[in-house]
């Protein structure tokens, strides 16, 4: 791990950089030489810091293991984000909160769409699990998710990014992470809800968003429910495609989401309804421009129930399902006969039940054993395409068996179990997983051994039946230690080995998959967190490498320790402090990423692309909000994303032809919330 750290700042912005790092920096000096940053044990009666502290510590996390354990306790490498710090650093969406995580990025896909990179890999397609409210949002026919203006993100109530695979416990899609996200749906919501946004970037809109939730107990029962509509830009900034034509993106990348979430549930009974419409346009296709901008639909209704039942004092059964229809990537443009080629109009729908006995042998000896089965359908519109069974309808089925067996000793609490998995056509795999976690007074010990799976989705077997699962296994150390009743910090150790990687491939407009040779990755993470009564800071660093042969599709010439897309070193930090009273917050965050790189426009080159190195990538943020504003409830605030005007670049991490997408310039946001309580 001696690569050399590479960050290089342009001269028109490193003074002006430099200045906002100065002011943190003395910032956080006058903080901590004040009373605000003095030892808050020594008044017992102010004990904020510790009590926020405590309270982090002790969140009870459910992404992880079957069993609810904090996250100190969890077998897993977790990163918990609050509502609180969601609300006050101003998050637009997703992309915003992701940004701040160690070993998370952001890539582009083909179709203008963004996703999700963990520890330098490439997870967009289903390789990585977003849950909401328990609820599986992956679409069916690629199994990939859908980042920038997608989610409201003034709904959560807490975020976990469980790095690792998830597999054991999740099954497919949680091969390299799982996003768990959690609502504002606790038994302790009461009330109603309003939040509203709207925000300009230099020459176009930049959001437009009002969200409205309401919560109430009802006798035993507890009914939530949040509805969201919004409207915004990917971008505002020109696009030169790979035959060098370029047009602005001003009114050519629409984010238009609707979203409703529904909760119904008592001590037995939990059910859940989300319906989810993401509407957007792209002109930038598979890289070469189309003569408009296209419609790109995700459409998705997801429905849950479960019941938990007491067999005896140590025996519980859960029986739930789960129904989903989505109609994804959705293209239908009659408008013009020159863009048939980018036309999909496919409806998949998937039948999900599972079996669950928990037994508690001891309160220091807790078992899980399930079964579980899956029935995936989809039907392609266009009569002229067909699924490898030679027709316009398939159906897939997926059975799987699972266990976890947590144990508490004197010696570490340790974590054990696994899934197996049989798909009718892709065949069988197995993903187990073993951890070791021990806390000796302020310090705290993970070690972690675990495998995922991720099964070929329906499209990937179109275009290849013969594909096999992908596996991964990791192998992780954590290290923990509580500095003072204020400060935490903790940093990993992991290395990824990804067998027959299923990877994705488009040339002369053909799509392929393929099972690639095995590729390894080795890195850390390292994180440094402050919670007090004065506010928080939270500071990562990440880093990761390749230990072995990169596919090709991935690998860039002449620079082997680098994938397409990826940086090897992001730094991170989100600084919240009180000003002038107890009610008024400023947010300060930063994100860098060293130099990438990845396929751009090249007049030079025959084929139009050639591999460039995009130089050290940053953004900046500032928010300022005030809470109980004018009246008790109220919370309005302001600010800017991407300060300094940073010309970021979604960056395609593979060999799919298409040019980066630039991402938005300078963004000004005004929020206001409003809650009362019934």
């Amino acid at each position: 791990m001696n690569q050399q750290l590479n960050f290089r700042l342009p001269a028109s912005n490193s003074k002006i950089l430099m200045a906002i790092a100065s002011v943190m920096l003395t910032l956080l000096s006058f903080l901590q030489s004040s009373t605000l940053f003095a030892d808050d044990s020594q008044k017992p009666d102010q004990d904020l810091g510790q009590l926020n502290l405590e309270e982090l510590m002790n969140v009870k996390i459910s992404g992880a293991t079957r069993e609810k354990k904090t996250i100190l306790e969890a077998p897993a490498i977790v990163t918990v984000i609050t509502s609180e710090e969601i609300r006050k650093m101003g998050a637009r969406d997703l992309i915003d909160v992701l940004q701040l995580v160690p070993g998370i990025s952001l890539a582009l896909d083909t179709q203008g769409v963004v996703s999700v990179a963990v520890r330098g890999l490439w997870a967009h397609e289903g390789k990585i699990l977003l849950l909401i409210d328990g609820e599986e949002m992956n679409e069916l026919a690629f199994n990939t998710i859908q980042l920038g203006h997608h989610y409201p993100v003034d709904s959560i109530e807490r975020l976990e990014i469980i790095r690792g695979p998830g597999s054991a416990v999740h099954g497919r899609y949680a091969e390299l992470a799982v996003i768990n996200l959690i609502t504002k749906c606790t038994e302790s919501t009461n009330g109603l809800v309003i939040n509203g946004a709207y925000g300009r970037m230099a020459n176009a809109l930049g959001q437009s968003d009002l969200g409205l939730g309401f919560a109430k107990k009802l006798g035993d029962w507890n009914f939530n429910a949040y509805s969201f509509i919004g409207n915004a830009a990917r971008s505002d900034r020109d696009y030169t495609d790979n035959l060098g034509a370029s047009f602005n993106l001003k009114d050519q990348s629409t984010l238009k989401p609707t979203f409703v979430n529904l909760g119904l549930h008592d001590k037995q009974w939990d059910f859940r309804f989300i319906f989810d419409r993401y509407h957007t346009t792209d002109k930038t296709a598979f890289g070469s421009n189309a003569p408009i901008a296209v419609n790109n639909n995700f459409d998705s209704i997801n429905f849950g129930a479960k019941y938990e039942a007491s067999l005896s004092s140590t025996l519980t059964l859960t029986p739930e399902i789960h129904l989903k229809q989505n109609t994804p990537w959705n293209s239908t443009n009659p408008e013009s006969s020159a863009i048939d080629s980018l036309t999909y109009d496919v409806t998949a729908q998937e039948l999900r039940t599972a079996l669950t006995l928990r037994s508690e042998f001891t309160p220091d000896l807790i078992a899980y054993l399930g079964i579980e089965g899956i029935l995936d359908r989809a039907k392609d519109a266009r009569i002229d395409k067909f699924f490898t069974n030679g027709t316009n309808e398939i159906a897939y089925y997926e059975n799987s068996i699972f266990s976890e067996i947590n144990l508490n000793t004197s010696i570490a609490s340790f974590t054990l179990g696994g899934r197996y998995q049989n798909h009718n056509v892709a065949g069988n795999s197995f993903s187990p997983r073993v951890s070791a976690v021990k806390q000796i007074g302020a310090f705290h010990t993970k070690l972690l051994y675990s495998w995922g799976a991720r099964e070929p989705g329906i499209e990937n077997l179109t275009l290849n039946p013969t594909l096999k699962p992908e596996k991964t296994k990791v192998s992780e150390i954590e290290l923990g230690y509580r500095i003072s009743q204020t400060m935490f910090s903790t940093i990993n150790i992991f290395k990824n080995d990804l067998y027959s990687p299923i990877i994705y491939g488009y040339s002369g407009g053909v799509e392929t998959y393929t099972n690639r040779n095995e590729t390894d990755t080795l890195g850390l993470e390292f994180n440094y967190k402050i919670k007090s009564s004065w506010g928080f800071l939270d500071f990562n660093y990440s880093f990761f490498r390749f230990d072995d042969e990169i596919p090709t599709d991935y690998a860039v010439t002449d620079h082997p320790e680098k994938f397409l897309g990826m940086a090897n070193h992001k730094v991170a930090g989100n600084l919240n402090f009180r000003v002038f009273d107890d009610h008024t917050f400023l947010n300060l965050s930063e994100t860098i990423y060293s130099s990438r790189y990845g396929y751009d426009y090249d007049a030079n080159s025959s084929t139009g692309l050639s591999v460039k190195e995009f130089g050290t990538a940053y953004l900046t943020n500032a928010y300022l909000s005030r809470e109980d504003c004018f009246t008790k409830g109220l919370t309005l605030g302001t600010g800017v994303f991407n300060l300094l005007n940073h010309d970021f670049r979604y960056i395609q991490p593979y060999d799919g032809g298409h040019p980066p997408l630039p991402g938005a310039s300078r963004n000004w946001i005004v929020k206001g919330s409003y809650q009362v309580n019934l």
